[in-house]
């Protein structure tokens, strides 16, 4: 496995040469308090597959199985490179595309509305 880190400058193809890229930015730059446009469309494209493929009867699905879905739609996808600590904090950053619940297993999330925004 390819670790990299760098700054925003950093060449493409060194960036794409990497399993995982972190920008050094992100590292001491602090959190972000908001995700592009680009890394909201592949979250909500990895959330309605996980819904096809395993959500319930109300279109939640526990968000341990989404990041193995998002890497596989973004392989070079690095939590840390959107600007978060864990994949709960990213959701919970965008309340106007995601919802959120606890549940047993930890946490679960859906699209706003639920199922009937899923294709």
């Amino acid at each position: 496995s390819v670790l990299g880190f760098g700054s925003r400058h950093t060449p493409g193809p060194f960036v794409q040469a990497c399993e995982h890229f972190i920008y050094t930015e992100d590292i001491y730059g602090g959190a972000a308090s908001q995700l592009s446009n680009d890394s909201i469309k592949l979250l909500t494209r990895a959330v309605r597959q996980a819904i096809q493929e395993m959500g319930d009867e109300g279109g939640w699905v526990n968000l341990g199985q989404i990041k193995p879905l998002i890497t596989t739609v973004q392989p070079l996808f690095f939590l840390q490179n959107a600007g978060f600590k864990s994949m709960k904090a990213m959701v919970q950053s965008e309340p106007a595309h995601f919802e959120t619940k606890a549940t047993v297993s930890g946490c679960a999330i859906r699209l706003v509305g639920g199922p009937r925004n899923s294709p």
